[in-house]
């Protein structure tokens, strides 16, 4: 069962602007870089090896004329406007989990290398997957391959600073949910992605009906609205995508619509 590794919120302001944002609702947040090559560049939020990214198109000319399956997806997504898009899995090996993948019926788009300056001026490097299937029309997530061990790269992170407790309590991402029109998908995530989906059951609070699928360390909900909730809005607004983020923690709760989506503390 795989870990997800990031969840990417698409944004037009400055990642300075999102991260100090968030900082004021208490996250400890970090700068991360532009990607040179795609014409992007981020800020990031960390709880543990999960976190959560915003990316915003820092040269559009360069953006557009990028080959990355993700860039091209913040391109097209830019008339839906900001908003979180796409999640991401942590792999140890692109090319194996893509044989598997292949194996269990999914197309391989592309591996792709991946590449950030940080703002000391340090390049970090990785690779990612992408998959795709005429199955559902929802995205499905892209696979990362750090090509570091994980307690080598948290020890990186702490060291960076860019790994900290966060000031409102908050300690992970429990789920993340996504708006879609067929709860069927919940079926194919769990057979593709070795997950286990939960039946059906109503969420008031979403207006909607959900499945969720776990991964190993938090929860993916699919709601298919039933009435004029949440999960109506953001598929009216934004389609199939992901939409909220519930994080779990202690100290002091707090909700808010940012960028597009709701995050929930």
């Amino acid at each position: 069962m795989w870990n997800v590794d990031h969840l990417v919120h698409y944004i037009e302001t400055t990642p300075a602007s999102a991260a100090e944002h968030m900082r004021q609702l208490g996250f400890h947040t970090a700068g991360g870089g532009s990607h040179t090559n795609w014409g992007t560049w981020n800020s990031l939020c960390y709880m543990d090896l999960t976190y959560i990214e915003w990316i915003g198109i820092e040269h559009g000319p360069v953006a557009e004329q990028s080959e990355n399956a993700l860039i091209r997806q913040l391109v097209q997504d830019r008339e839906y406007g900001e908003g979180l898009c796409q999640i991401a899995l942590r792999t140890s090996s692109a090319e194996e989990t893509a044989s598997l993948l292949q194996q269990r019926g999914l197309s391989i788009q592309s591996i792709a290398p991946g590449m950030r300056r940080r703002p000391d001026g340090s390049m970090i490097q990785w690779s990612m997957l992408f998959v795709d299937s005429a199955e559902t029309e929802v995205p499905l997530p892209f696979f990362i391959d750090w090509k570091q061990a994980d307690t080598e790269r948290q020890e990186d992170l702490m060291r960076r600073g860019l790994l900290a407790p966060h000031p409102n309590g908050v300690t992970g991402i429990e789920s993340v949910v996504y708006a879609v029109r067929s709860l069927e998908i919940a079926d194919l995530w769990a057979h593709w992605f070795d997950a286990e989906a939960t039946e059906a059951f109503q969420s008031d609070d979403l207006q909607g009906v959900c499945r969720a699928v776990s991964f190993a360390n938090l929860n993916i909900l699919f709601c298919k609205p039933s009435g004029d909730g949440l999960a109506q809005q953001a598929l009216e607004t934004r389609g199939e995508r992901p939409f909220l983020v519930r994080y779990q923690g202690k100290n002091i709760p707090g909700q808010a619509q940012i960028y597009g989506s709701t995050y929930i503390w």
